[in-house]
């Protein structure tokens, strides 16, 4: 018998107490090295594992020098993959490149906007990669890096930043222009209100809802003041007010608050600028008025310059003198013009101010309709973002469906959108991720019956098994940071509260199906460090055990990333797994062959080292008898 550290009495053929039910090392996978995939590929068979994930660093043209991409890998290259993968019995799923996220189109770099173009790069790139998984992987999953775009956050168990301060998003569905709209107060009148309704300057209710141009402002009766709101119009304020509305107006077309408080915004700007505009206007139309006076006078000028003689000239510098004043008459007498000249020229220059005026006017009036025009088409960014979202993973999933009917392949090449970090954007929340694939696999429905008739149950099975989403649990453990806090409960307590919750919002999606591909890796709740299973503070036992539910069919794949150099970091963070889920009693493995002297004076059982020496069933030999422990070469197995 021999002690491993404190623990109970064990034997080799035991089962360890920490065993997750009856799991077995088999079921976990393990994510490849970054570079070369099939040199990866070849090097991951040694650890045992039984599910491998491929994995691509770049897009666009490739390197072996980091920026691998699936087209760098040809047929040869891809059927060694497939043929090592099915002598060794072990599948294989693909992630699309790391460094590329978000599908939608959105890009800060082509002026903060959705771009088309954009959006057809990425499709292009998972159309390469689901053919590398078709061809290399025989279908499985295809991992995509959600961040779909900007978003506040709406779940209220998370605080990130100020909600005063953090910005509404909206987006134009015609420009594709993203608009972050400040919270800011604005500063408002106290508006006349009679039997809760706005009213106008005879006291009639105002129909419109978003008509503040017609609504009366209270005054203050003793001075006449206008009467301002206290501390401004917040944005709380004004959405509880709309809420209240859409309330009141069930069956008239909701209003939202994020929108009106940006359209009430400018109008304000379009309000401050009114005074300086309505002089344009008037100036405008007197500037006109004058240049078409003038412009007959010039031809009257030059008609009677034409019939008065020479010795009459200062008899027509007195008379143009008398009707347009001495400034006129002065340049007249510097430059030597005729009067006809400097008439000229004079109304040329009423003619330019009068332009100037009314391009100011006109300017004025291209706002308010650009306002008018914007409020009809600005949306809710999740709107318009999340119709792109979808509609680039179903023409993915199309593609995939079409491939693999193609290649005539045992199982589907699926499109799994991962969650990734708060701070990413759209597709974090456990709420975010079912609404993309539950939005996605509408679009492909849709696609199916318009492409190929199918449609019903059948067009809803085929999208169900096409788009699935990716859980990966150390990016879910990250939006601990931003958990609410119960000043009342001890920071461990805080973080066993995030844990029930994220475990209920994970089982939700596992039950409604929207899971097909699961990532393990550990952390303390701040950032994506990759640390071995166990070795932070995520609720992965918990979740692991959703995930052997016969309700999840997919793969659980164990991230490398923060191992030591001294050690395979794609087998240590396997075994990690193994021992802190699986119960297996190797935790530590040096090389690709390992065996009971690769670990002697190593870290083993909890223990500081190894026993000195091994007998009975754990000896190599025959012989019961003892022997030094490193004399042992039995293979771990």
């Amino acid at each position: 018998m021999v002690d491993f550290g404190s623990s109970d009495y064990f034997h080799a053929m035991d089962a360890p107490k920490k065993q997750i039910g009856n799991m077995h090392v088999k079921e976990f996978g393990i994510s490849a090295k970054i570079g070369d995939v099939l040199q990866a590929f070849k090097a991951d068979l040694s650890t045992g594992a039984k599910h491998v994930e491929l994995v691509f660093a770049g897009i666009g043209k490739g390197s072996l020098q980091g920026n691998t991409n699936p087209e760098m890998f040809d047929k040869v290259k891809r059927e060694e993959i497939r043929q090592l993968a099915k002598i060794n019995g072990v599948t294989v799923s693909t992630h699309a490149a790391v460094q590329m996220a978000g599908f939608s189109g959105f890009d800060p770099q082509r002026g903060n906007a959705f771009d088309e173009g954009f959006r057809q790069s990425r499709l292009q790139e998972i159309k390469r990669t689901i053919e590398f998984a078709a061809d290399a992987a025989g279908g499985g999953a295809v991992v995509l890096h959600t961040g779909e775009f900007p978003r506040s956050v709406k779940d209220p168990k998370f605080k990130i930043g100020s909600k005063e301060q953090e910005p509404l998003y909206l987006a134009d569905e015609k420009t594709g222009k993203v608009i972050g709209v400040p919270k800011t107060p604005l500063d408002i009148p106290q508006w006349k209100k009679i039997h809760g309704e706005y009213v106008d300057i005879d006291d009639k209710p105002l129909k419109d809802p978003h008509d503040y141009a017609h609504r009366v402002p209270l005054t203050d009766p003793k001075t006449g003041d206008i009467l301002w709101k206290e501390g401004g119009l917040t944005y709380n304020d004004f959405a509880k007010e709309i809420k209240e509305w859409n309330d009141k107006y069930p069956h008239q077309e909701k209003r939202l608050p994020e929108k009106e408080f940006l359209f009430l915004q400018s109008f304000q700007q379009i309000q401050a600028e009114q005074p300086r505009v309505l002089e344009y206007e008037r100036g405008s139309r007197k500037m006109e008025e004058e240049y078409k006076e003038l412009k007959g006078k010039v031809e009257s000028w030059k008609a009677l310059e034409a019939k008065t003689p020479p010795e009459k000239k200062d008899y027509l510098l007195q008379a143009f003198r008398s009707e347009f004043g001495k400034e006129l008459a002065h340049e007249m007498d510097k430059t030597k013009k005729n009067p006809s000249q400097i008439l000229e020229e004079y109304t040329h220059k009423i003619k330019e101010e009068a332009v100037r005026l009314r391009e100011g006017y006109l300017g004025f009036q291209k706002n308010v309709k650009n306002l008018q025009n914007q409020f009809e088409t600005i949306k809710p960014i999740e709107e318009i973002g999340l119709k792109k979202t979808a509609e680039t993973f179903a023409e993915a999933a199309m593609y995939a469906y079409r491939l693999e009917k193609q290649k005539k392949l045992d199982k589907a090449v699926f499109i799994a959108p991962e969650n990734m970090f708060a701070e990413y954007g759209y597709g974090g929340h456990p709420d975010e991720l079912r609404t993309i694939v539950q939005e996605s696999r509408k679009a492909m429905v849709e696609k199916l019956e318009k492409t190929f008739g199918i449609k019903g149950k059948e067009a809803k099975k085929i999208a169900d098994d096409h788009i699935k989403a990716t859980f990966d649990a150390g990016h879910a453990n990250t939006w601990a940071k931003y958990f609410e806090e119960d000043p009342k409960l001890s920071p461990e307590e805080n973080k066993k509260k995030f844990d029930t919750w994220l475990v209920g919002e994970v089982k939700k999606l596992r039950d409604d199906g929207i899971l097909g591909n699961v990532h393990l890796s550990d952390n303390f709740g701040y950032q994506d460090e990759h640390l071995n299973v166990g070795g932070g503070n995520a609720p992965l036992r918990e979740l692991v055990e959703l995930f052997r539910d016969k309700k999840y069919e997919g793969k659980i794949v164990v991230e490398w990333g923060a191992q030591g150099p001294e050690e395979q970091q794609e087998a240590g963070a396997l075994l990690s797994a193994w021992a802190n889920l699986a119960g297996s009693p190797i935790y530590r493995v040096e090389g690709v062959s390992p065996r009971w002297s690769d670990i002697e004076n190593g870290g083993y059982f909890g223990a500081s080292s190894s026993p000195f020496h091994v007998s009975g069933a754990y000896g190599a030999g025959l012989s019961k008898d003892w022997r030094l422990w490193s004399y042992s070469e039995a293979p771990i197995e």
